[in-house]
């Protein structure tokens, strides 16, 4: 069996914001198991460096959080690689922000792998990032900003020692990164880790989003919609779980309180598991990011939507996804602006999903097919072995 590693830069699982990281990161490495990569996962957590085998060792290197985060483990890669004596078909690594100091860990990775492919889980980032920082008060602006600058000023540096670069993005092409090849993949999921919804029908209409909360997820166009549904004679009662914390959470509950949807619209805080399992089997729609435009962005690769499918739970979007076509009958669409939600088009959508008798096996084998990680590293792997690409690499690095 060939044998990837799997390393995640510059973050630090101790965090409950990297959550939905570690599942995903989790999905990534049972994907790559399946496609015949035994895989080594290295990570960062409580001051430890963990490296973690298909077969379930562990060893473990002590580093401080503030080194790691400047992106200084390339004596970590080299001490593992000196008492292991391994060498990888395949080294993935989760980008992070770059420094001289994780430059310094690509090149010493580079001596230990046939293949080397950078994921960026989101790219473009550099505008998404100056929108998070405009929105912060002064003090908080300076630590991402140098960090920012330090990325711009390192990361061109790459292409000396990687095979290409993995774009998670909504662009339909993007074939060099940075002056490195790249290859376009959409989120994925892991398919199988993800139990089908057991839906019990009653009168009242659940709505679930499930995030670590932030401005651009526009759960605050939904409780407005909300709260002008109620203001006139309505029928059906709907009631909207956010189901995680974040930064924006305090400002979602002051919303509800104003405009008194107490009882409504209900926050149960960051769940994982079968508590999480136990409540998205109430649902009757999920909800995904309704803010993309406050990022500017019009097109979206989001994992809740795939995790939504996966569960067989229809969900409302605000912009289309580049994995789903635009007539995908479990999706509704609303307005990929600041107005409020229209909660009558949500209870005439969740009517008609009502009426696909067919819908939980349908959605289920759609993702199956289409938004899988597996599908997504096969196309990964068929690149980077292509000749003519290994080549352009070549030629990028003697530039």
């Amino acid at each position: 069996m060939k044998k990837v590693l799997y390393v995640v830069a510059k973050d630090d699982f101790s965090s409950p914001a990297l959550v939905g990281v570690r599942k995903k990161v989790d999905g990534q490495c049972a994907a790559f198991a399946r496609l015949g990569y035994a895989p080594t996962l290295l990570w960062y957590e409580k001051g430890r460096v963990f490296i973690n085998d298909n077969q379930g060792a562990m060893d473990a290197y002590k580093k401080s959080g503030f080194m790691w985060k400047l992106g200084s483990y390339a004596h970590v890669i080299k001490k593992f690689f000196f008492e292991k004596k391994e060498t990888y078909n395949l080294i993935y690594v989760r980008k992070s922000g770059e420094t001289p100091f994780s430059i310094k860990a690509a090149k010493e990775l580079r001596k230990h792998a046939e293949h080397i492919v950078y994921e960026i889980p989101t790219y473009p980032y550099d505008r998404e990032i100056l929108e998070v920082i405009k929105r912060r008060p002064l003090r908080n602006k300076i630590k991402p900003l140098i960090s920012l600058l330090l990325d711009v000023a390192s990361r061109k540096h790459l292409k000396k020692y990687i095979d290409c670069f993995a774009a998670i993005t909504d662009q339909d092409e993007c074939e060099q990164i940075f002056e490195a090849p790249a290859i376009v993949l959409c989120n994925g999921i892991d398919t199988e880790s993800l139990p089908m919804r057991k839906k019990t029908p009653d009168e009242t209409i659940v709505l679930v989003g499930t995030a670590h909360v932030n401005y651009w997820h526009g759960y605050d166009r939904l409780i407005k919609g909300m709260y002008e549904y109620y203001s006139k004679d309505w029928d059906k009662e709907v009631l909207f779980y956010i189901v995680g914390d974040g930064s924006y959470i305090d400002g979602l509950k002051n919303l509800t309180k104003t405009l008194r949807l107490d009882g409504k619209v209900l926050f149960h805080g960051l769940k994982e598991g079968v508590e999480l399992d136990a409540l998205l089997d109430k649902a009757d729609l999920g909800v995904a990011s309704l803010g993309l435009y406050r990022k500017k962005l019009s097109k979206t690769s989001e994992l809740k939507i795939r995790e939504y499918c996966a569960r067989a739970l229809p969900f409302i979007v605000s912009a289309p996804d580049i994995a789903l076509p635009e007539d995908f009958p479990w999706m509704l669409r609303v307005p990929n602006n600041e107005t409020s939600v229209c909660i009558k088009s949500v209870i005439d959508f969740h009517q008609i999903c009502v009426d696909r008798q067919e819908s939980p096996e349908e959605m289920r084998e759609y993702a199956r097919k289409n938004l899988s990680w597996d599908a997504q590293f096969q196309a990964l792997i068929d690149f980077v072995d292509q000749p003519y690409k290994k080549l352009l690499n070549m030629r990028t690095n003697k530039a």
